[in-house]
């Protein structure tokens, strides 16, 4: 009996552990509310999907030449789909470096100190690089030109998407949770840890006899 509750237990904590790290809040600009191949202004604002997710993100278009977001859709090809800027020097109306994103994270709901974030980028061709800074210069993710989405945790409430080399967009940013930024609660980890403890006793107290 006692082997089944502490069962029950450590699933029960398992779960809670899984909670904190789904996805609440998922922004994806291309193809939801913005028009596509269509310039959007130095800014725009989305509300995130997601059951209960009522936080909303900003970008903001920043480098030479007063660019503006871009949503870049390619029919057929997702690899080529995202928000980049009108000042690409190439016409891909992408994220060149000099140039950036910004996400602005302020109206993000029941932010903590520290909130679990994910960024995803597409467009990555040969050389093509890119990174994720805080509004301070601090590299958040550093270049980066092959991981499709990067998870990470920050303080900042405003964030830079830029590229280090080639020309990228920017697909899709999320929280796993809105307050608690995909980080395990304490008392769920207290939980897991005395069931696995707990797991510990019962096989040591049921560990057969050596014969003599």
């Amino acid at each position: 009996m006692l082997r089944y509750s502490a069962l029950a237990i450590a699933l029960g904590a398992a779960a809670m552990l899984t909670a904190t790290s789904a996805e609440a809040c998922l922004w994806n600009p291309v193809g939801r509310t913005a028009a596509a191949n269509t310039p959007l202004g130095t800014s725009f604002s989305e509300t995130g999907a997601g059951a209960g997710c009522t936080s909303s993100l900003t970008l903001t278009a920043n480098g030479p030449s007063s660019p503006q977001l871009f949503n870049k859709v390619t029919p057929g090809d997702v690899t080529e789909t995202g928000m980049g800027l009108t000042n690409d020097p190439s016409g891909d109306h992408e994220v060149t470096p000099g140039s950036s994103i910004g996400i602005d994270l302020t109206n993000v709901q029941n932010r903590t100190n520290v909130m679990g974030l994910s960024v995803a980028a597409q467009s990555l061709q040969g050389t093509d690089a890119w990174e994720l800074t805080d509004n301070m210069g601090n590299v958040i993710i550093g270049s980066n030109s092959s991981t499709g989405e990067t998870m990470f945790t920050t303080t900042a409430t405003l964030l830079e998407f830029t590229a280090t080399a080639g020309n990228v967009l920017l697909v899709t940013f999320d929280s796993p949770e809105p307050g608690g930024g995909g980080v395990p609660e304490p008392a769920s980890l207290a939980i897991l840890g005395g069931a696995l403890v707990g797991f510990g006793l019962l096989r040591r107290r049921h560990r057969p006899t050596a014969a003599a």
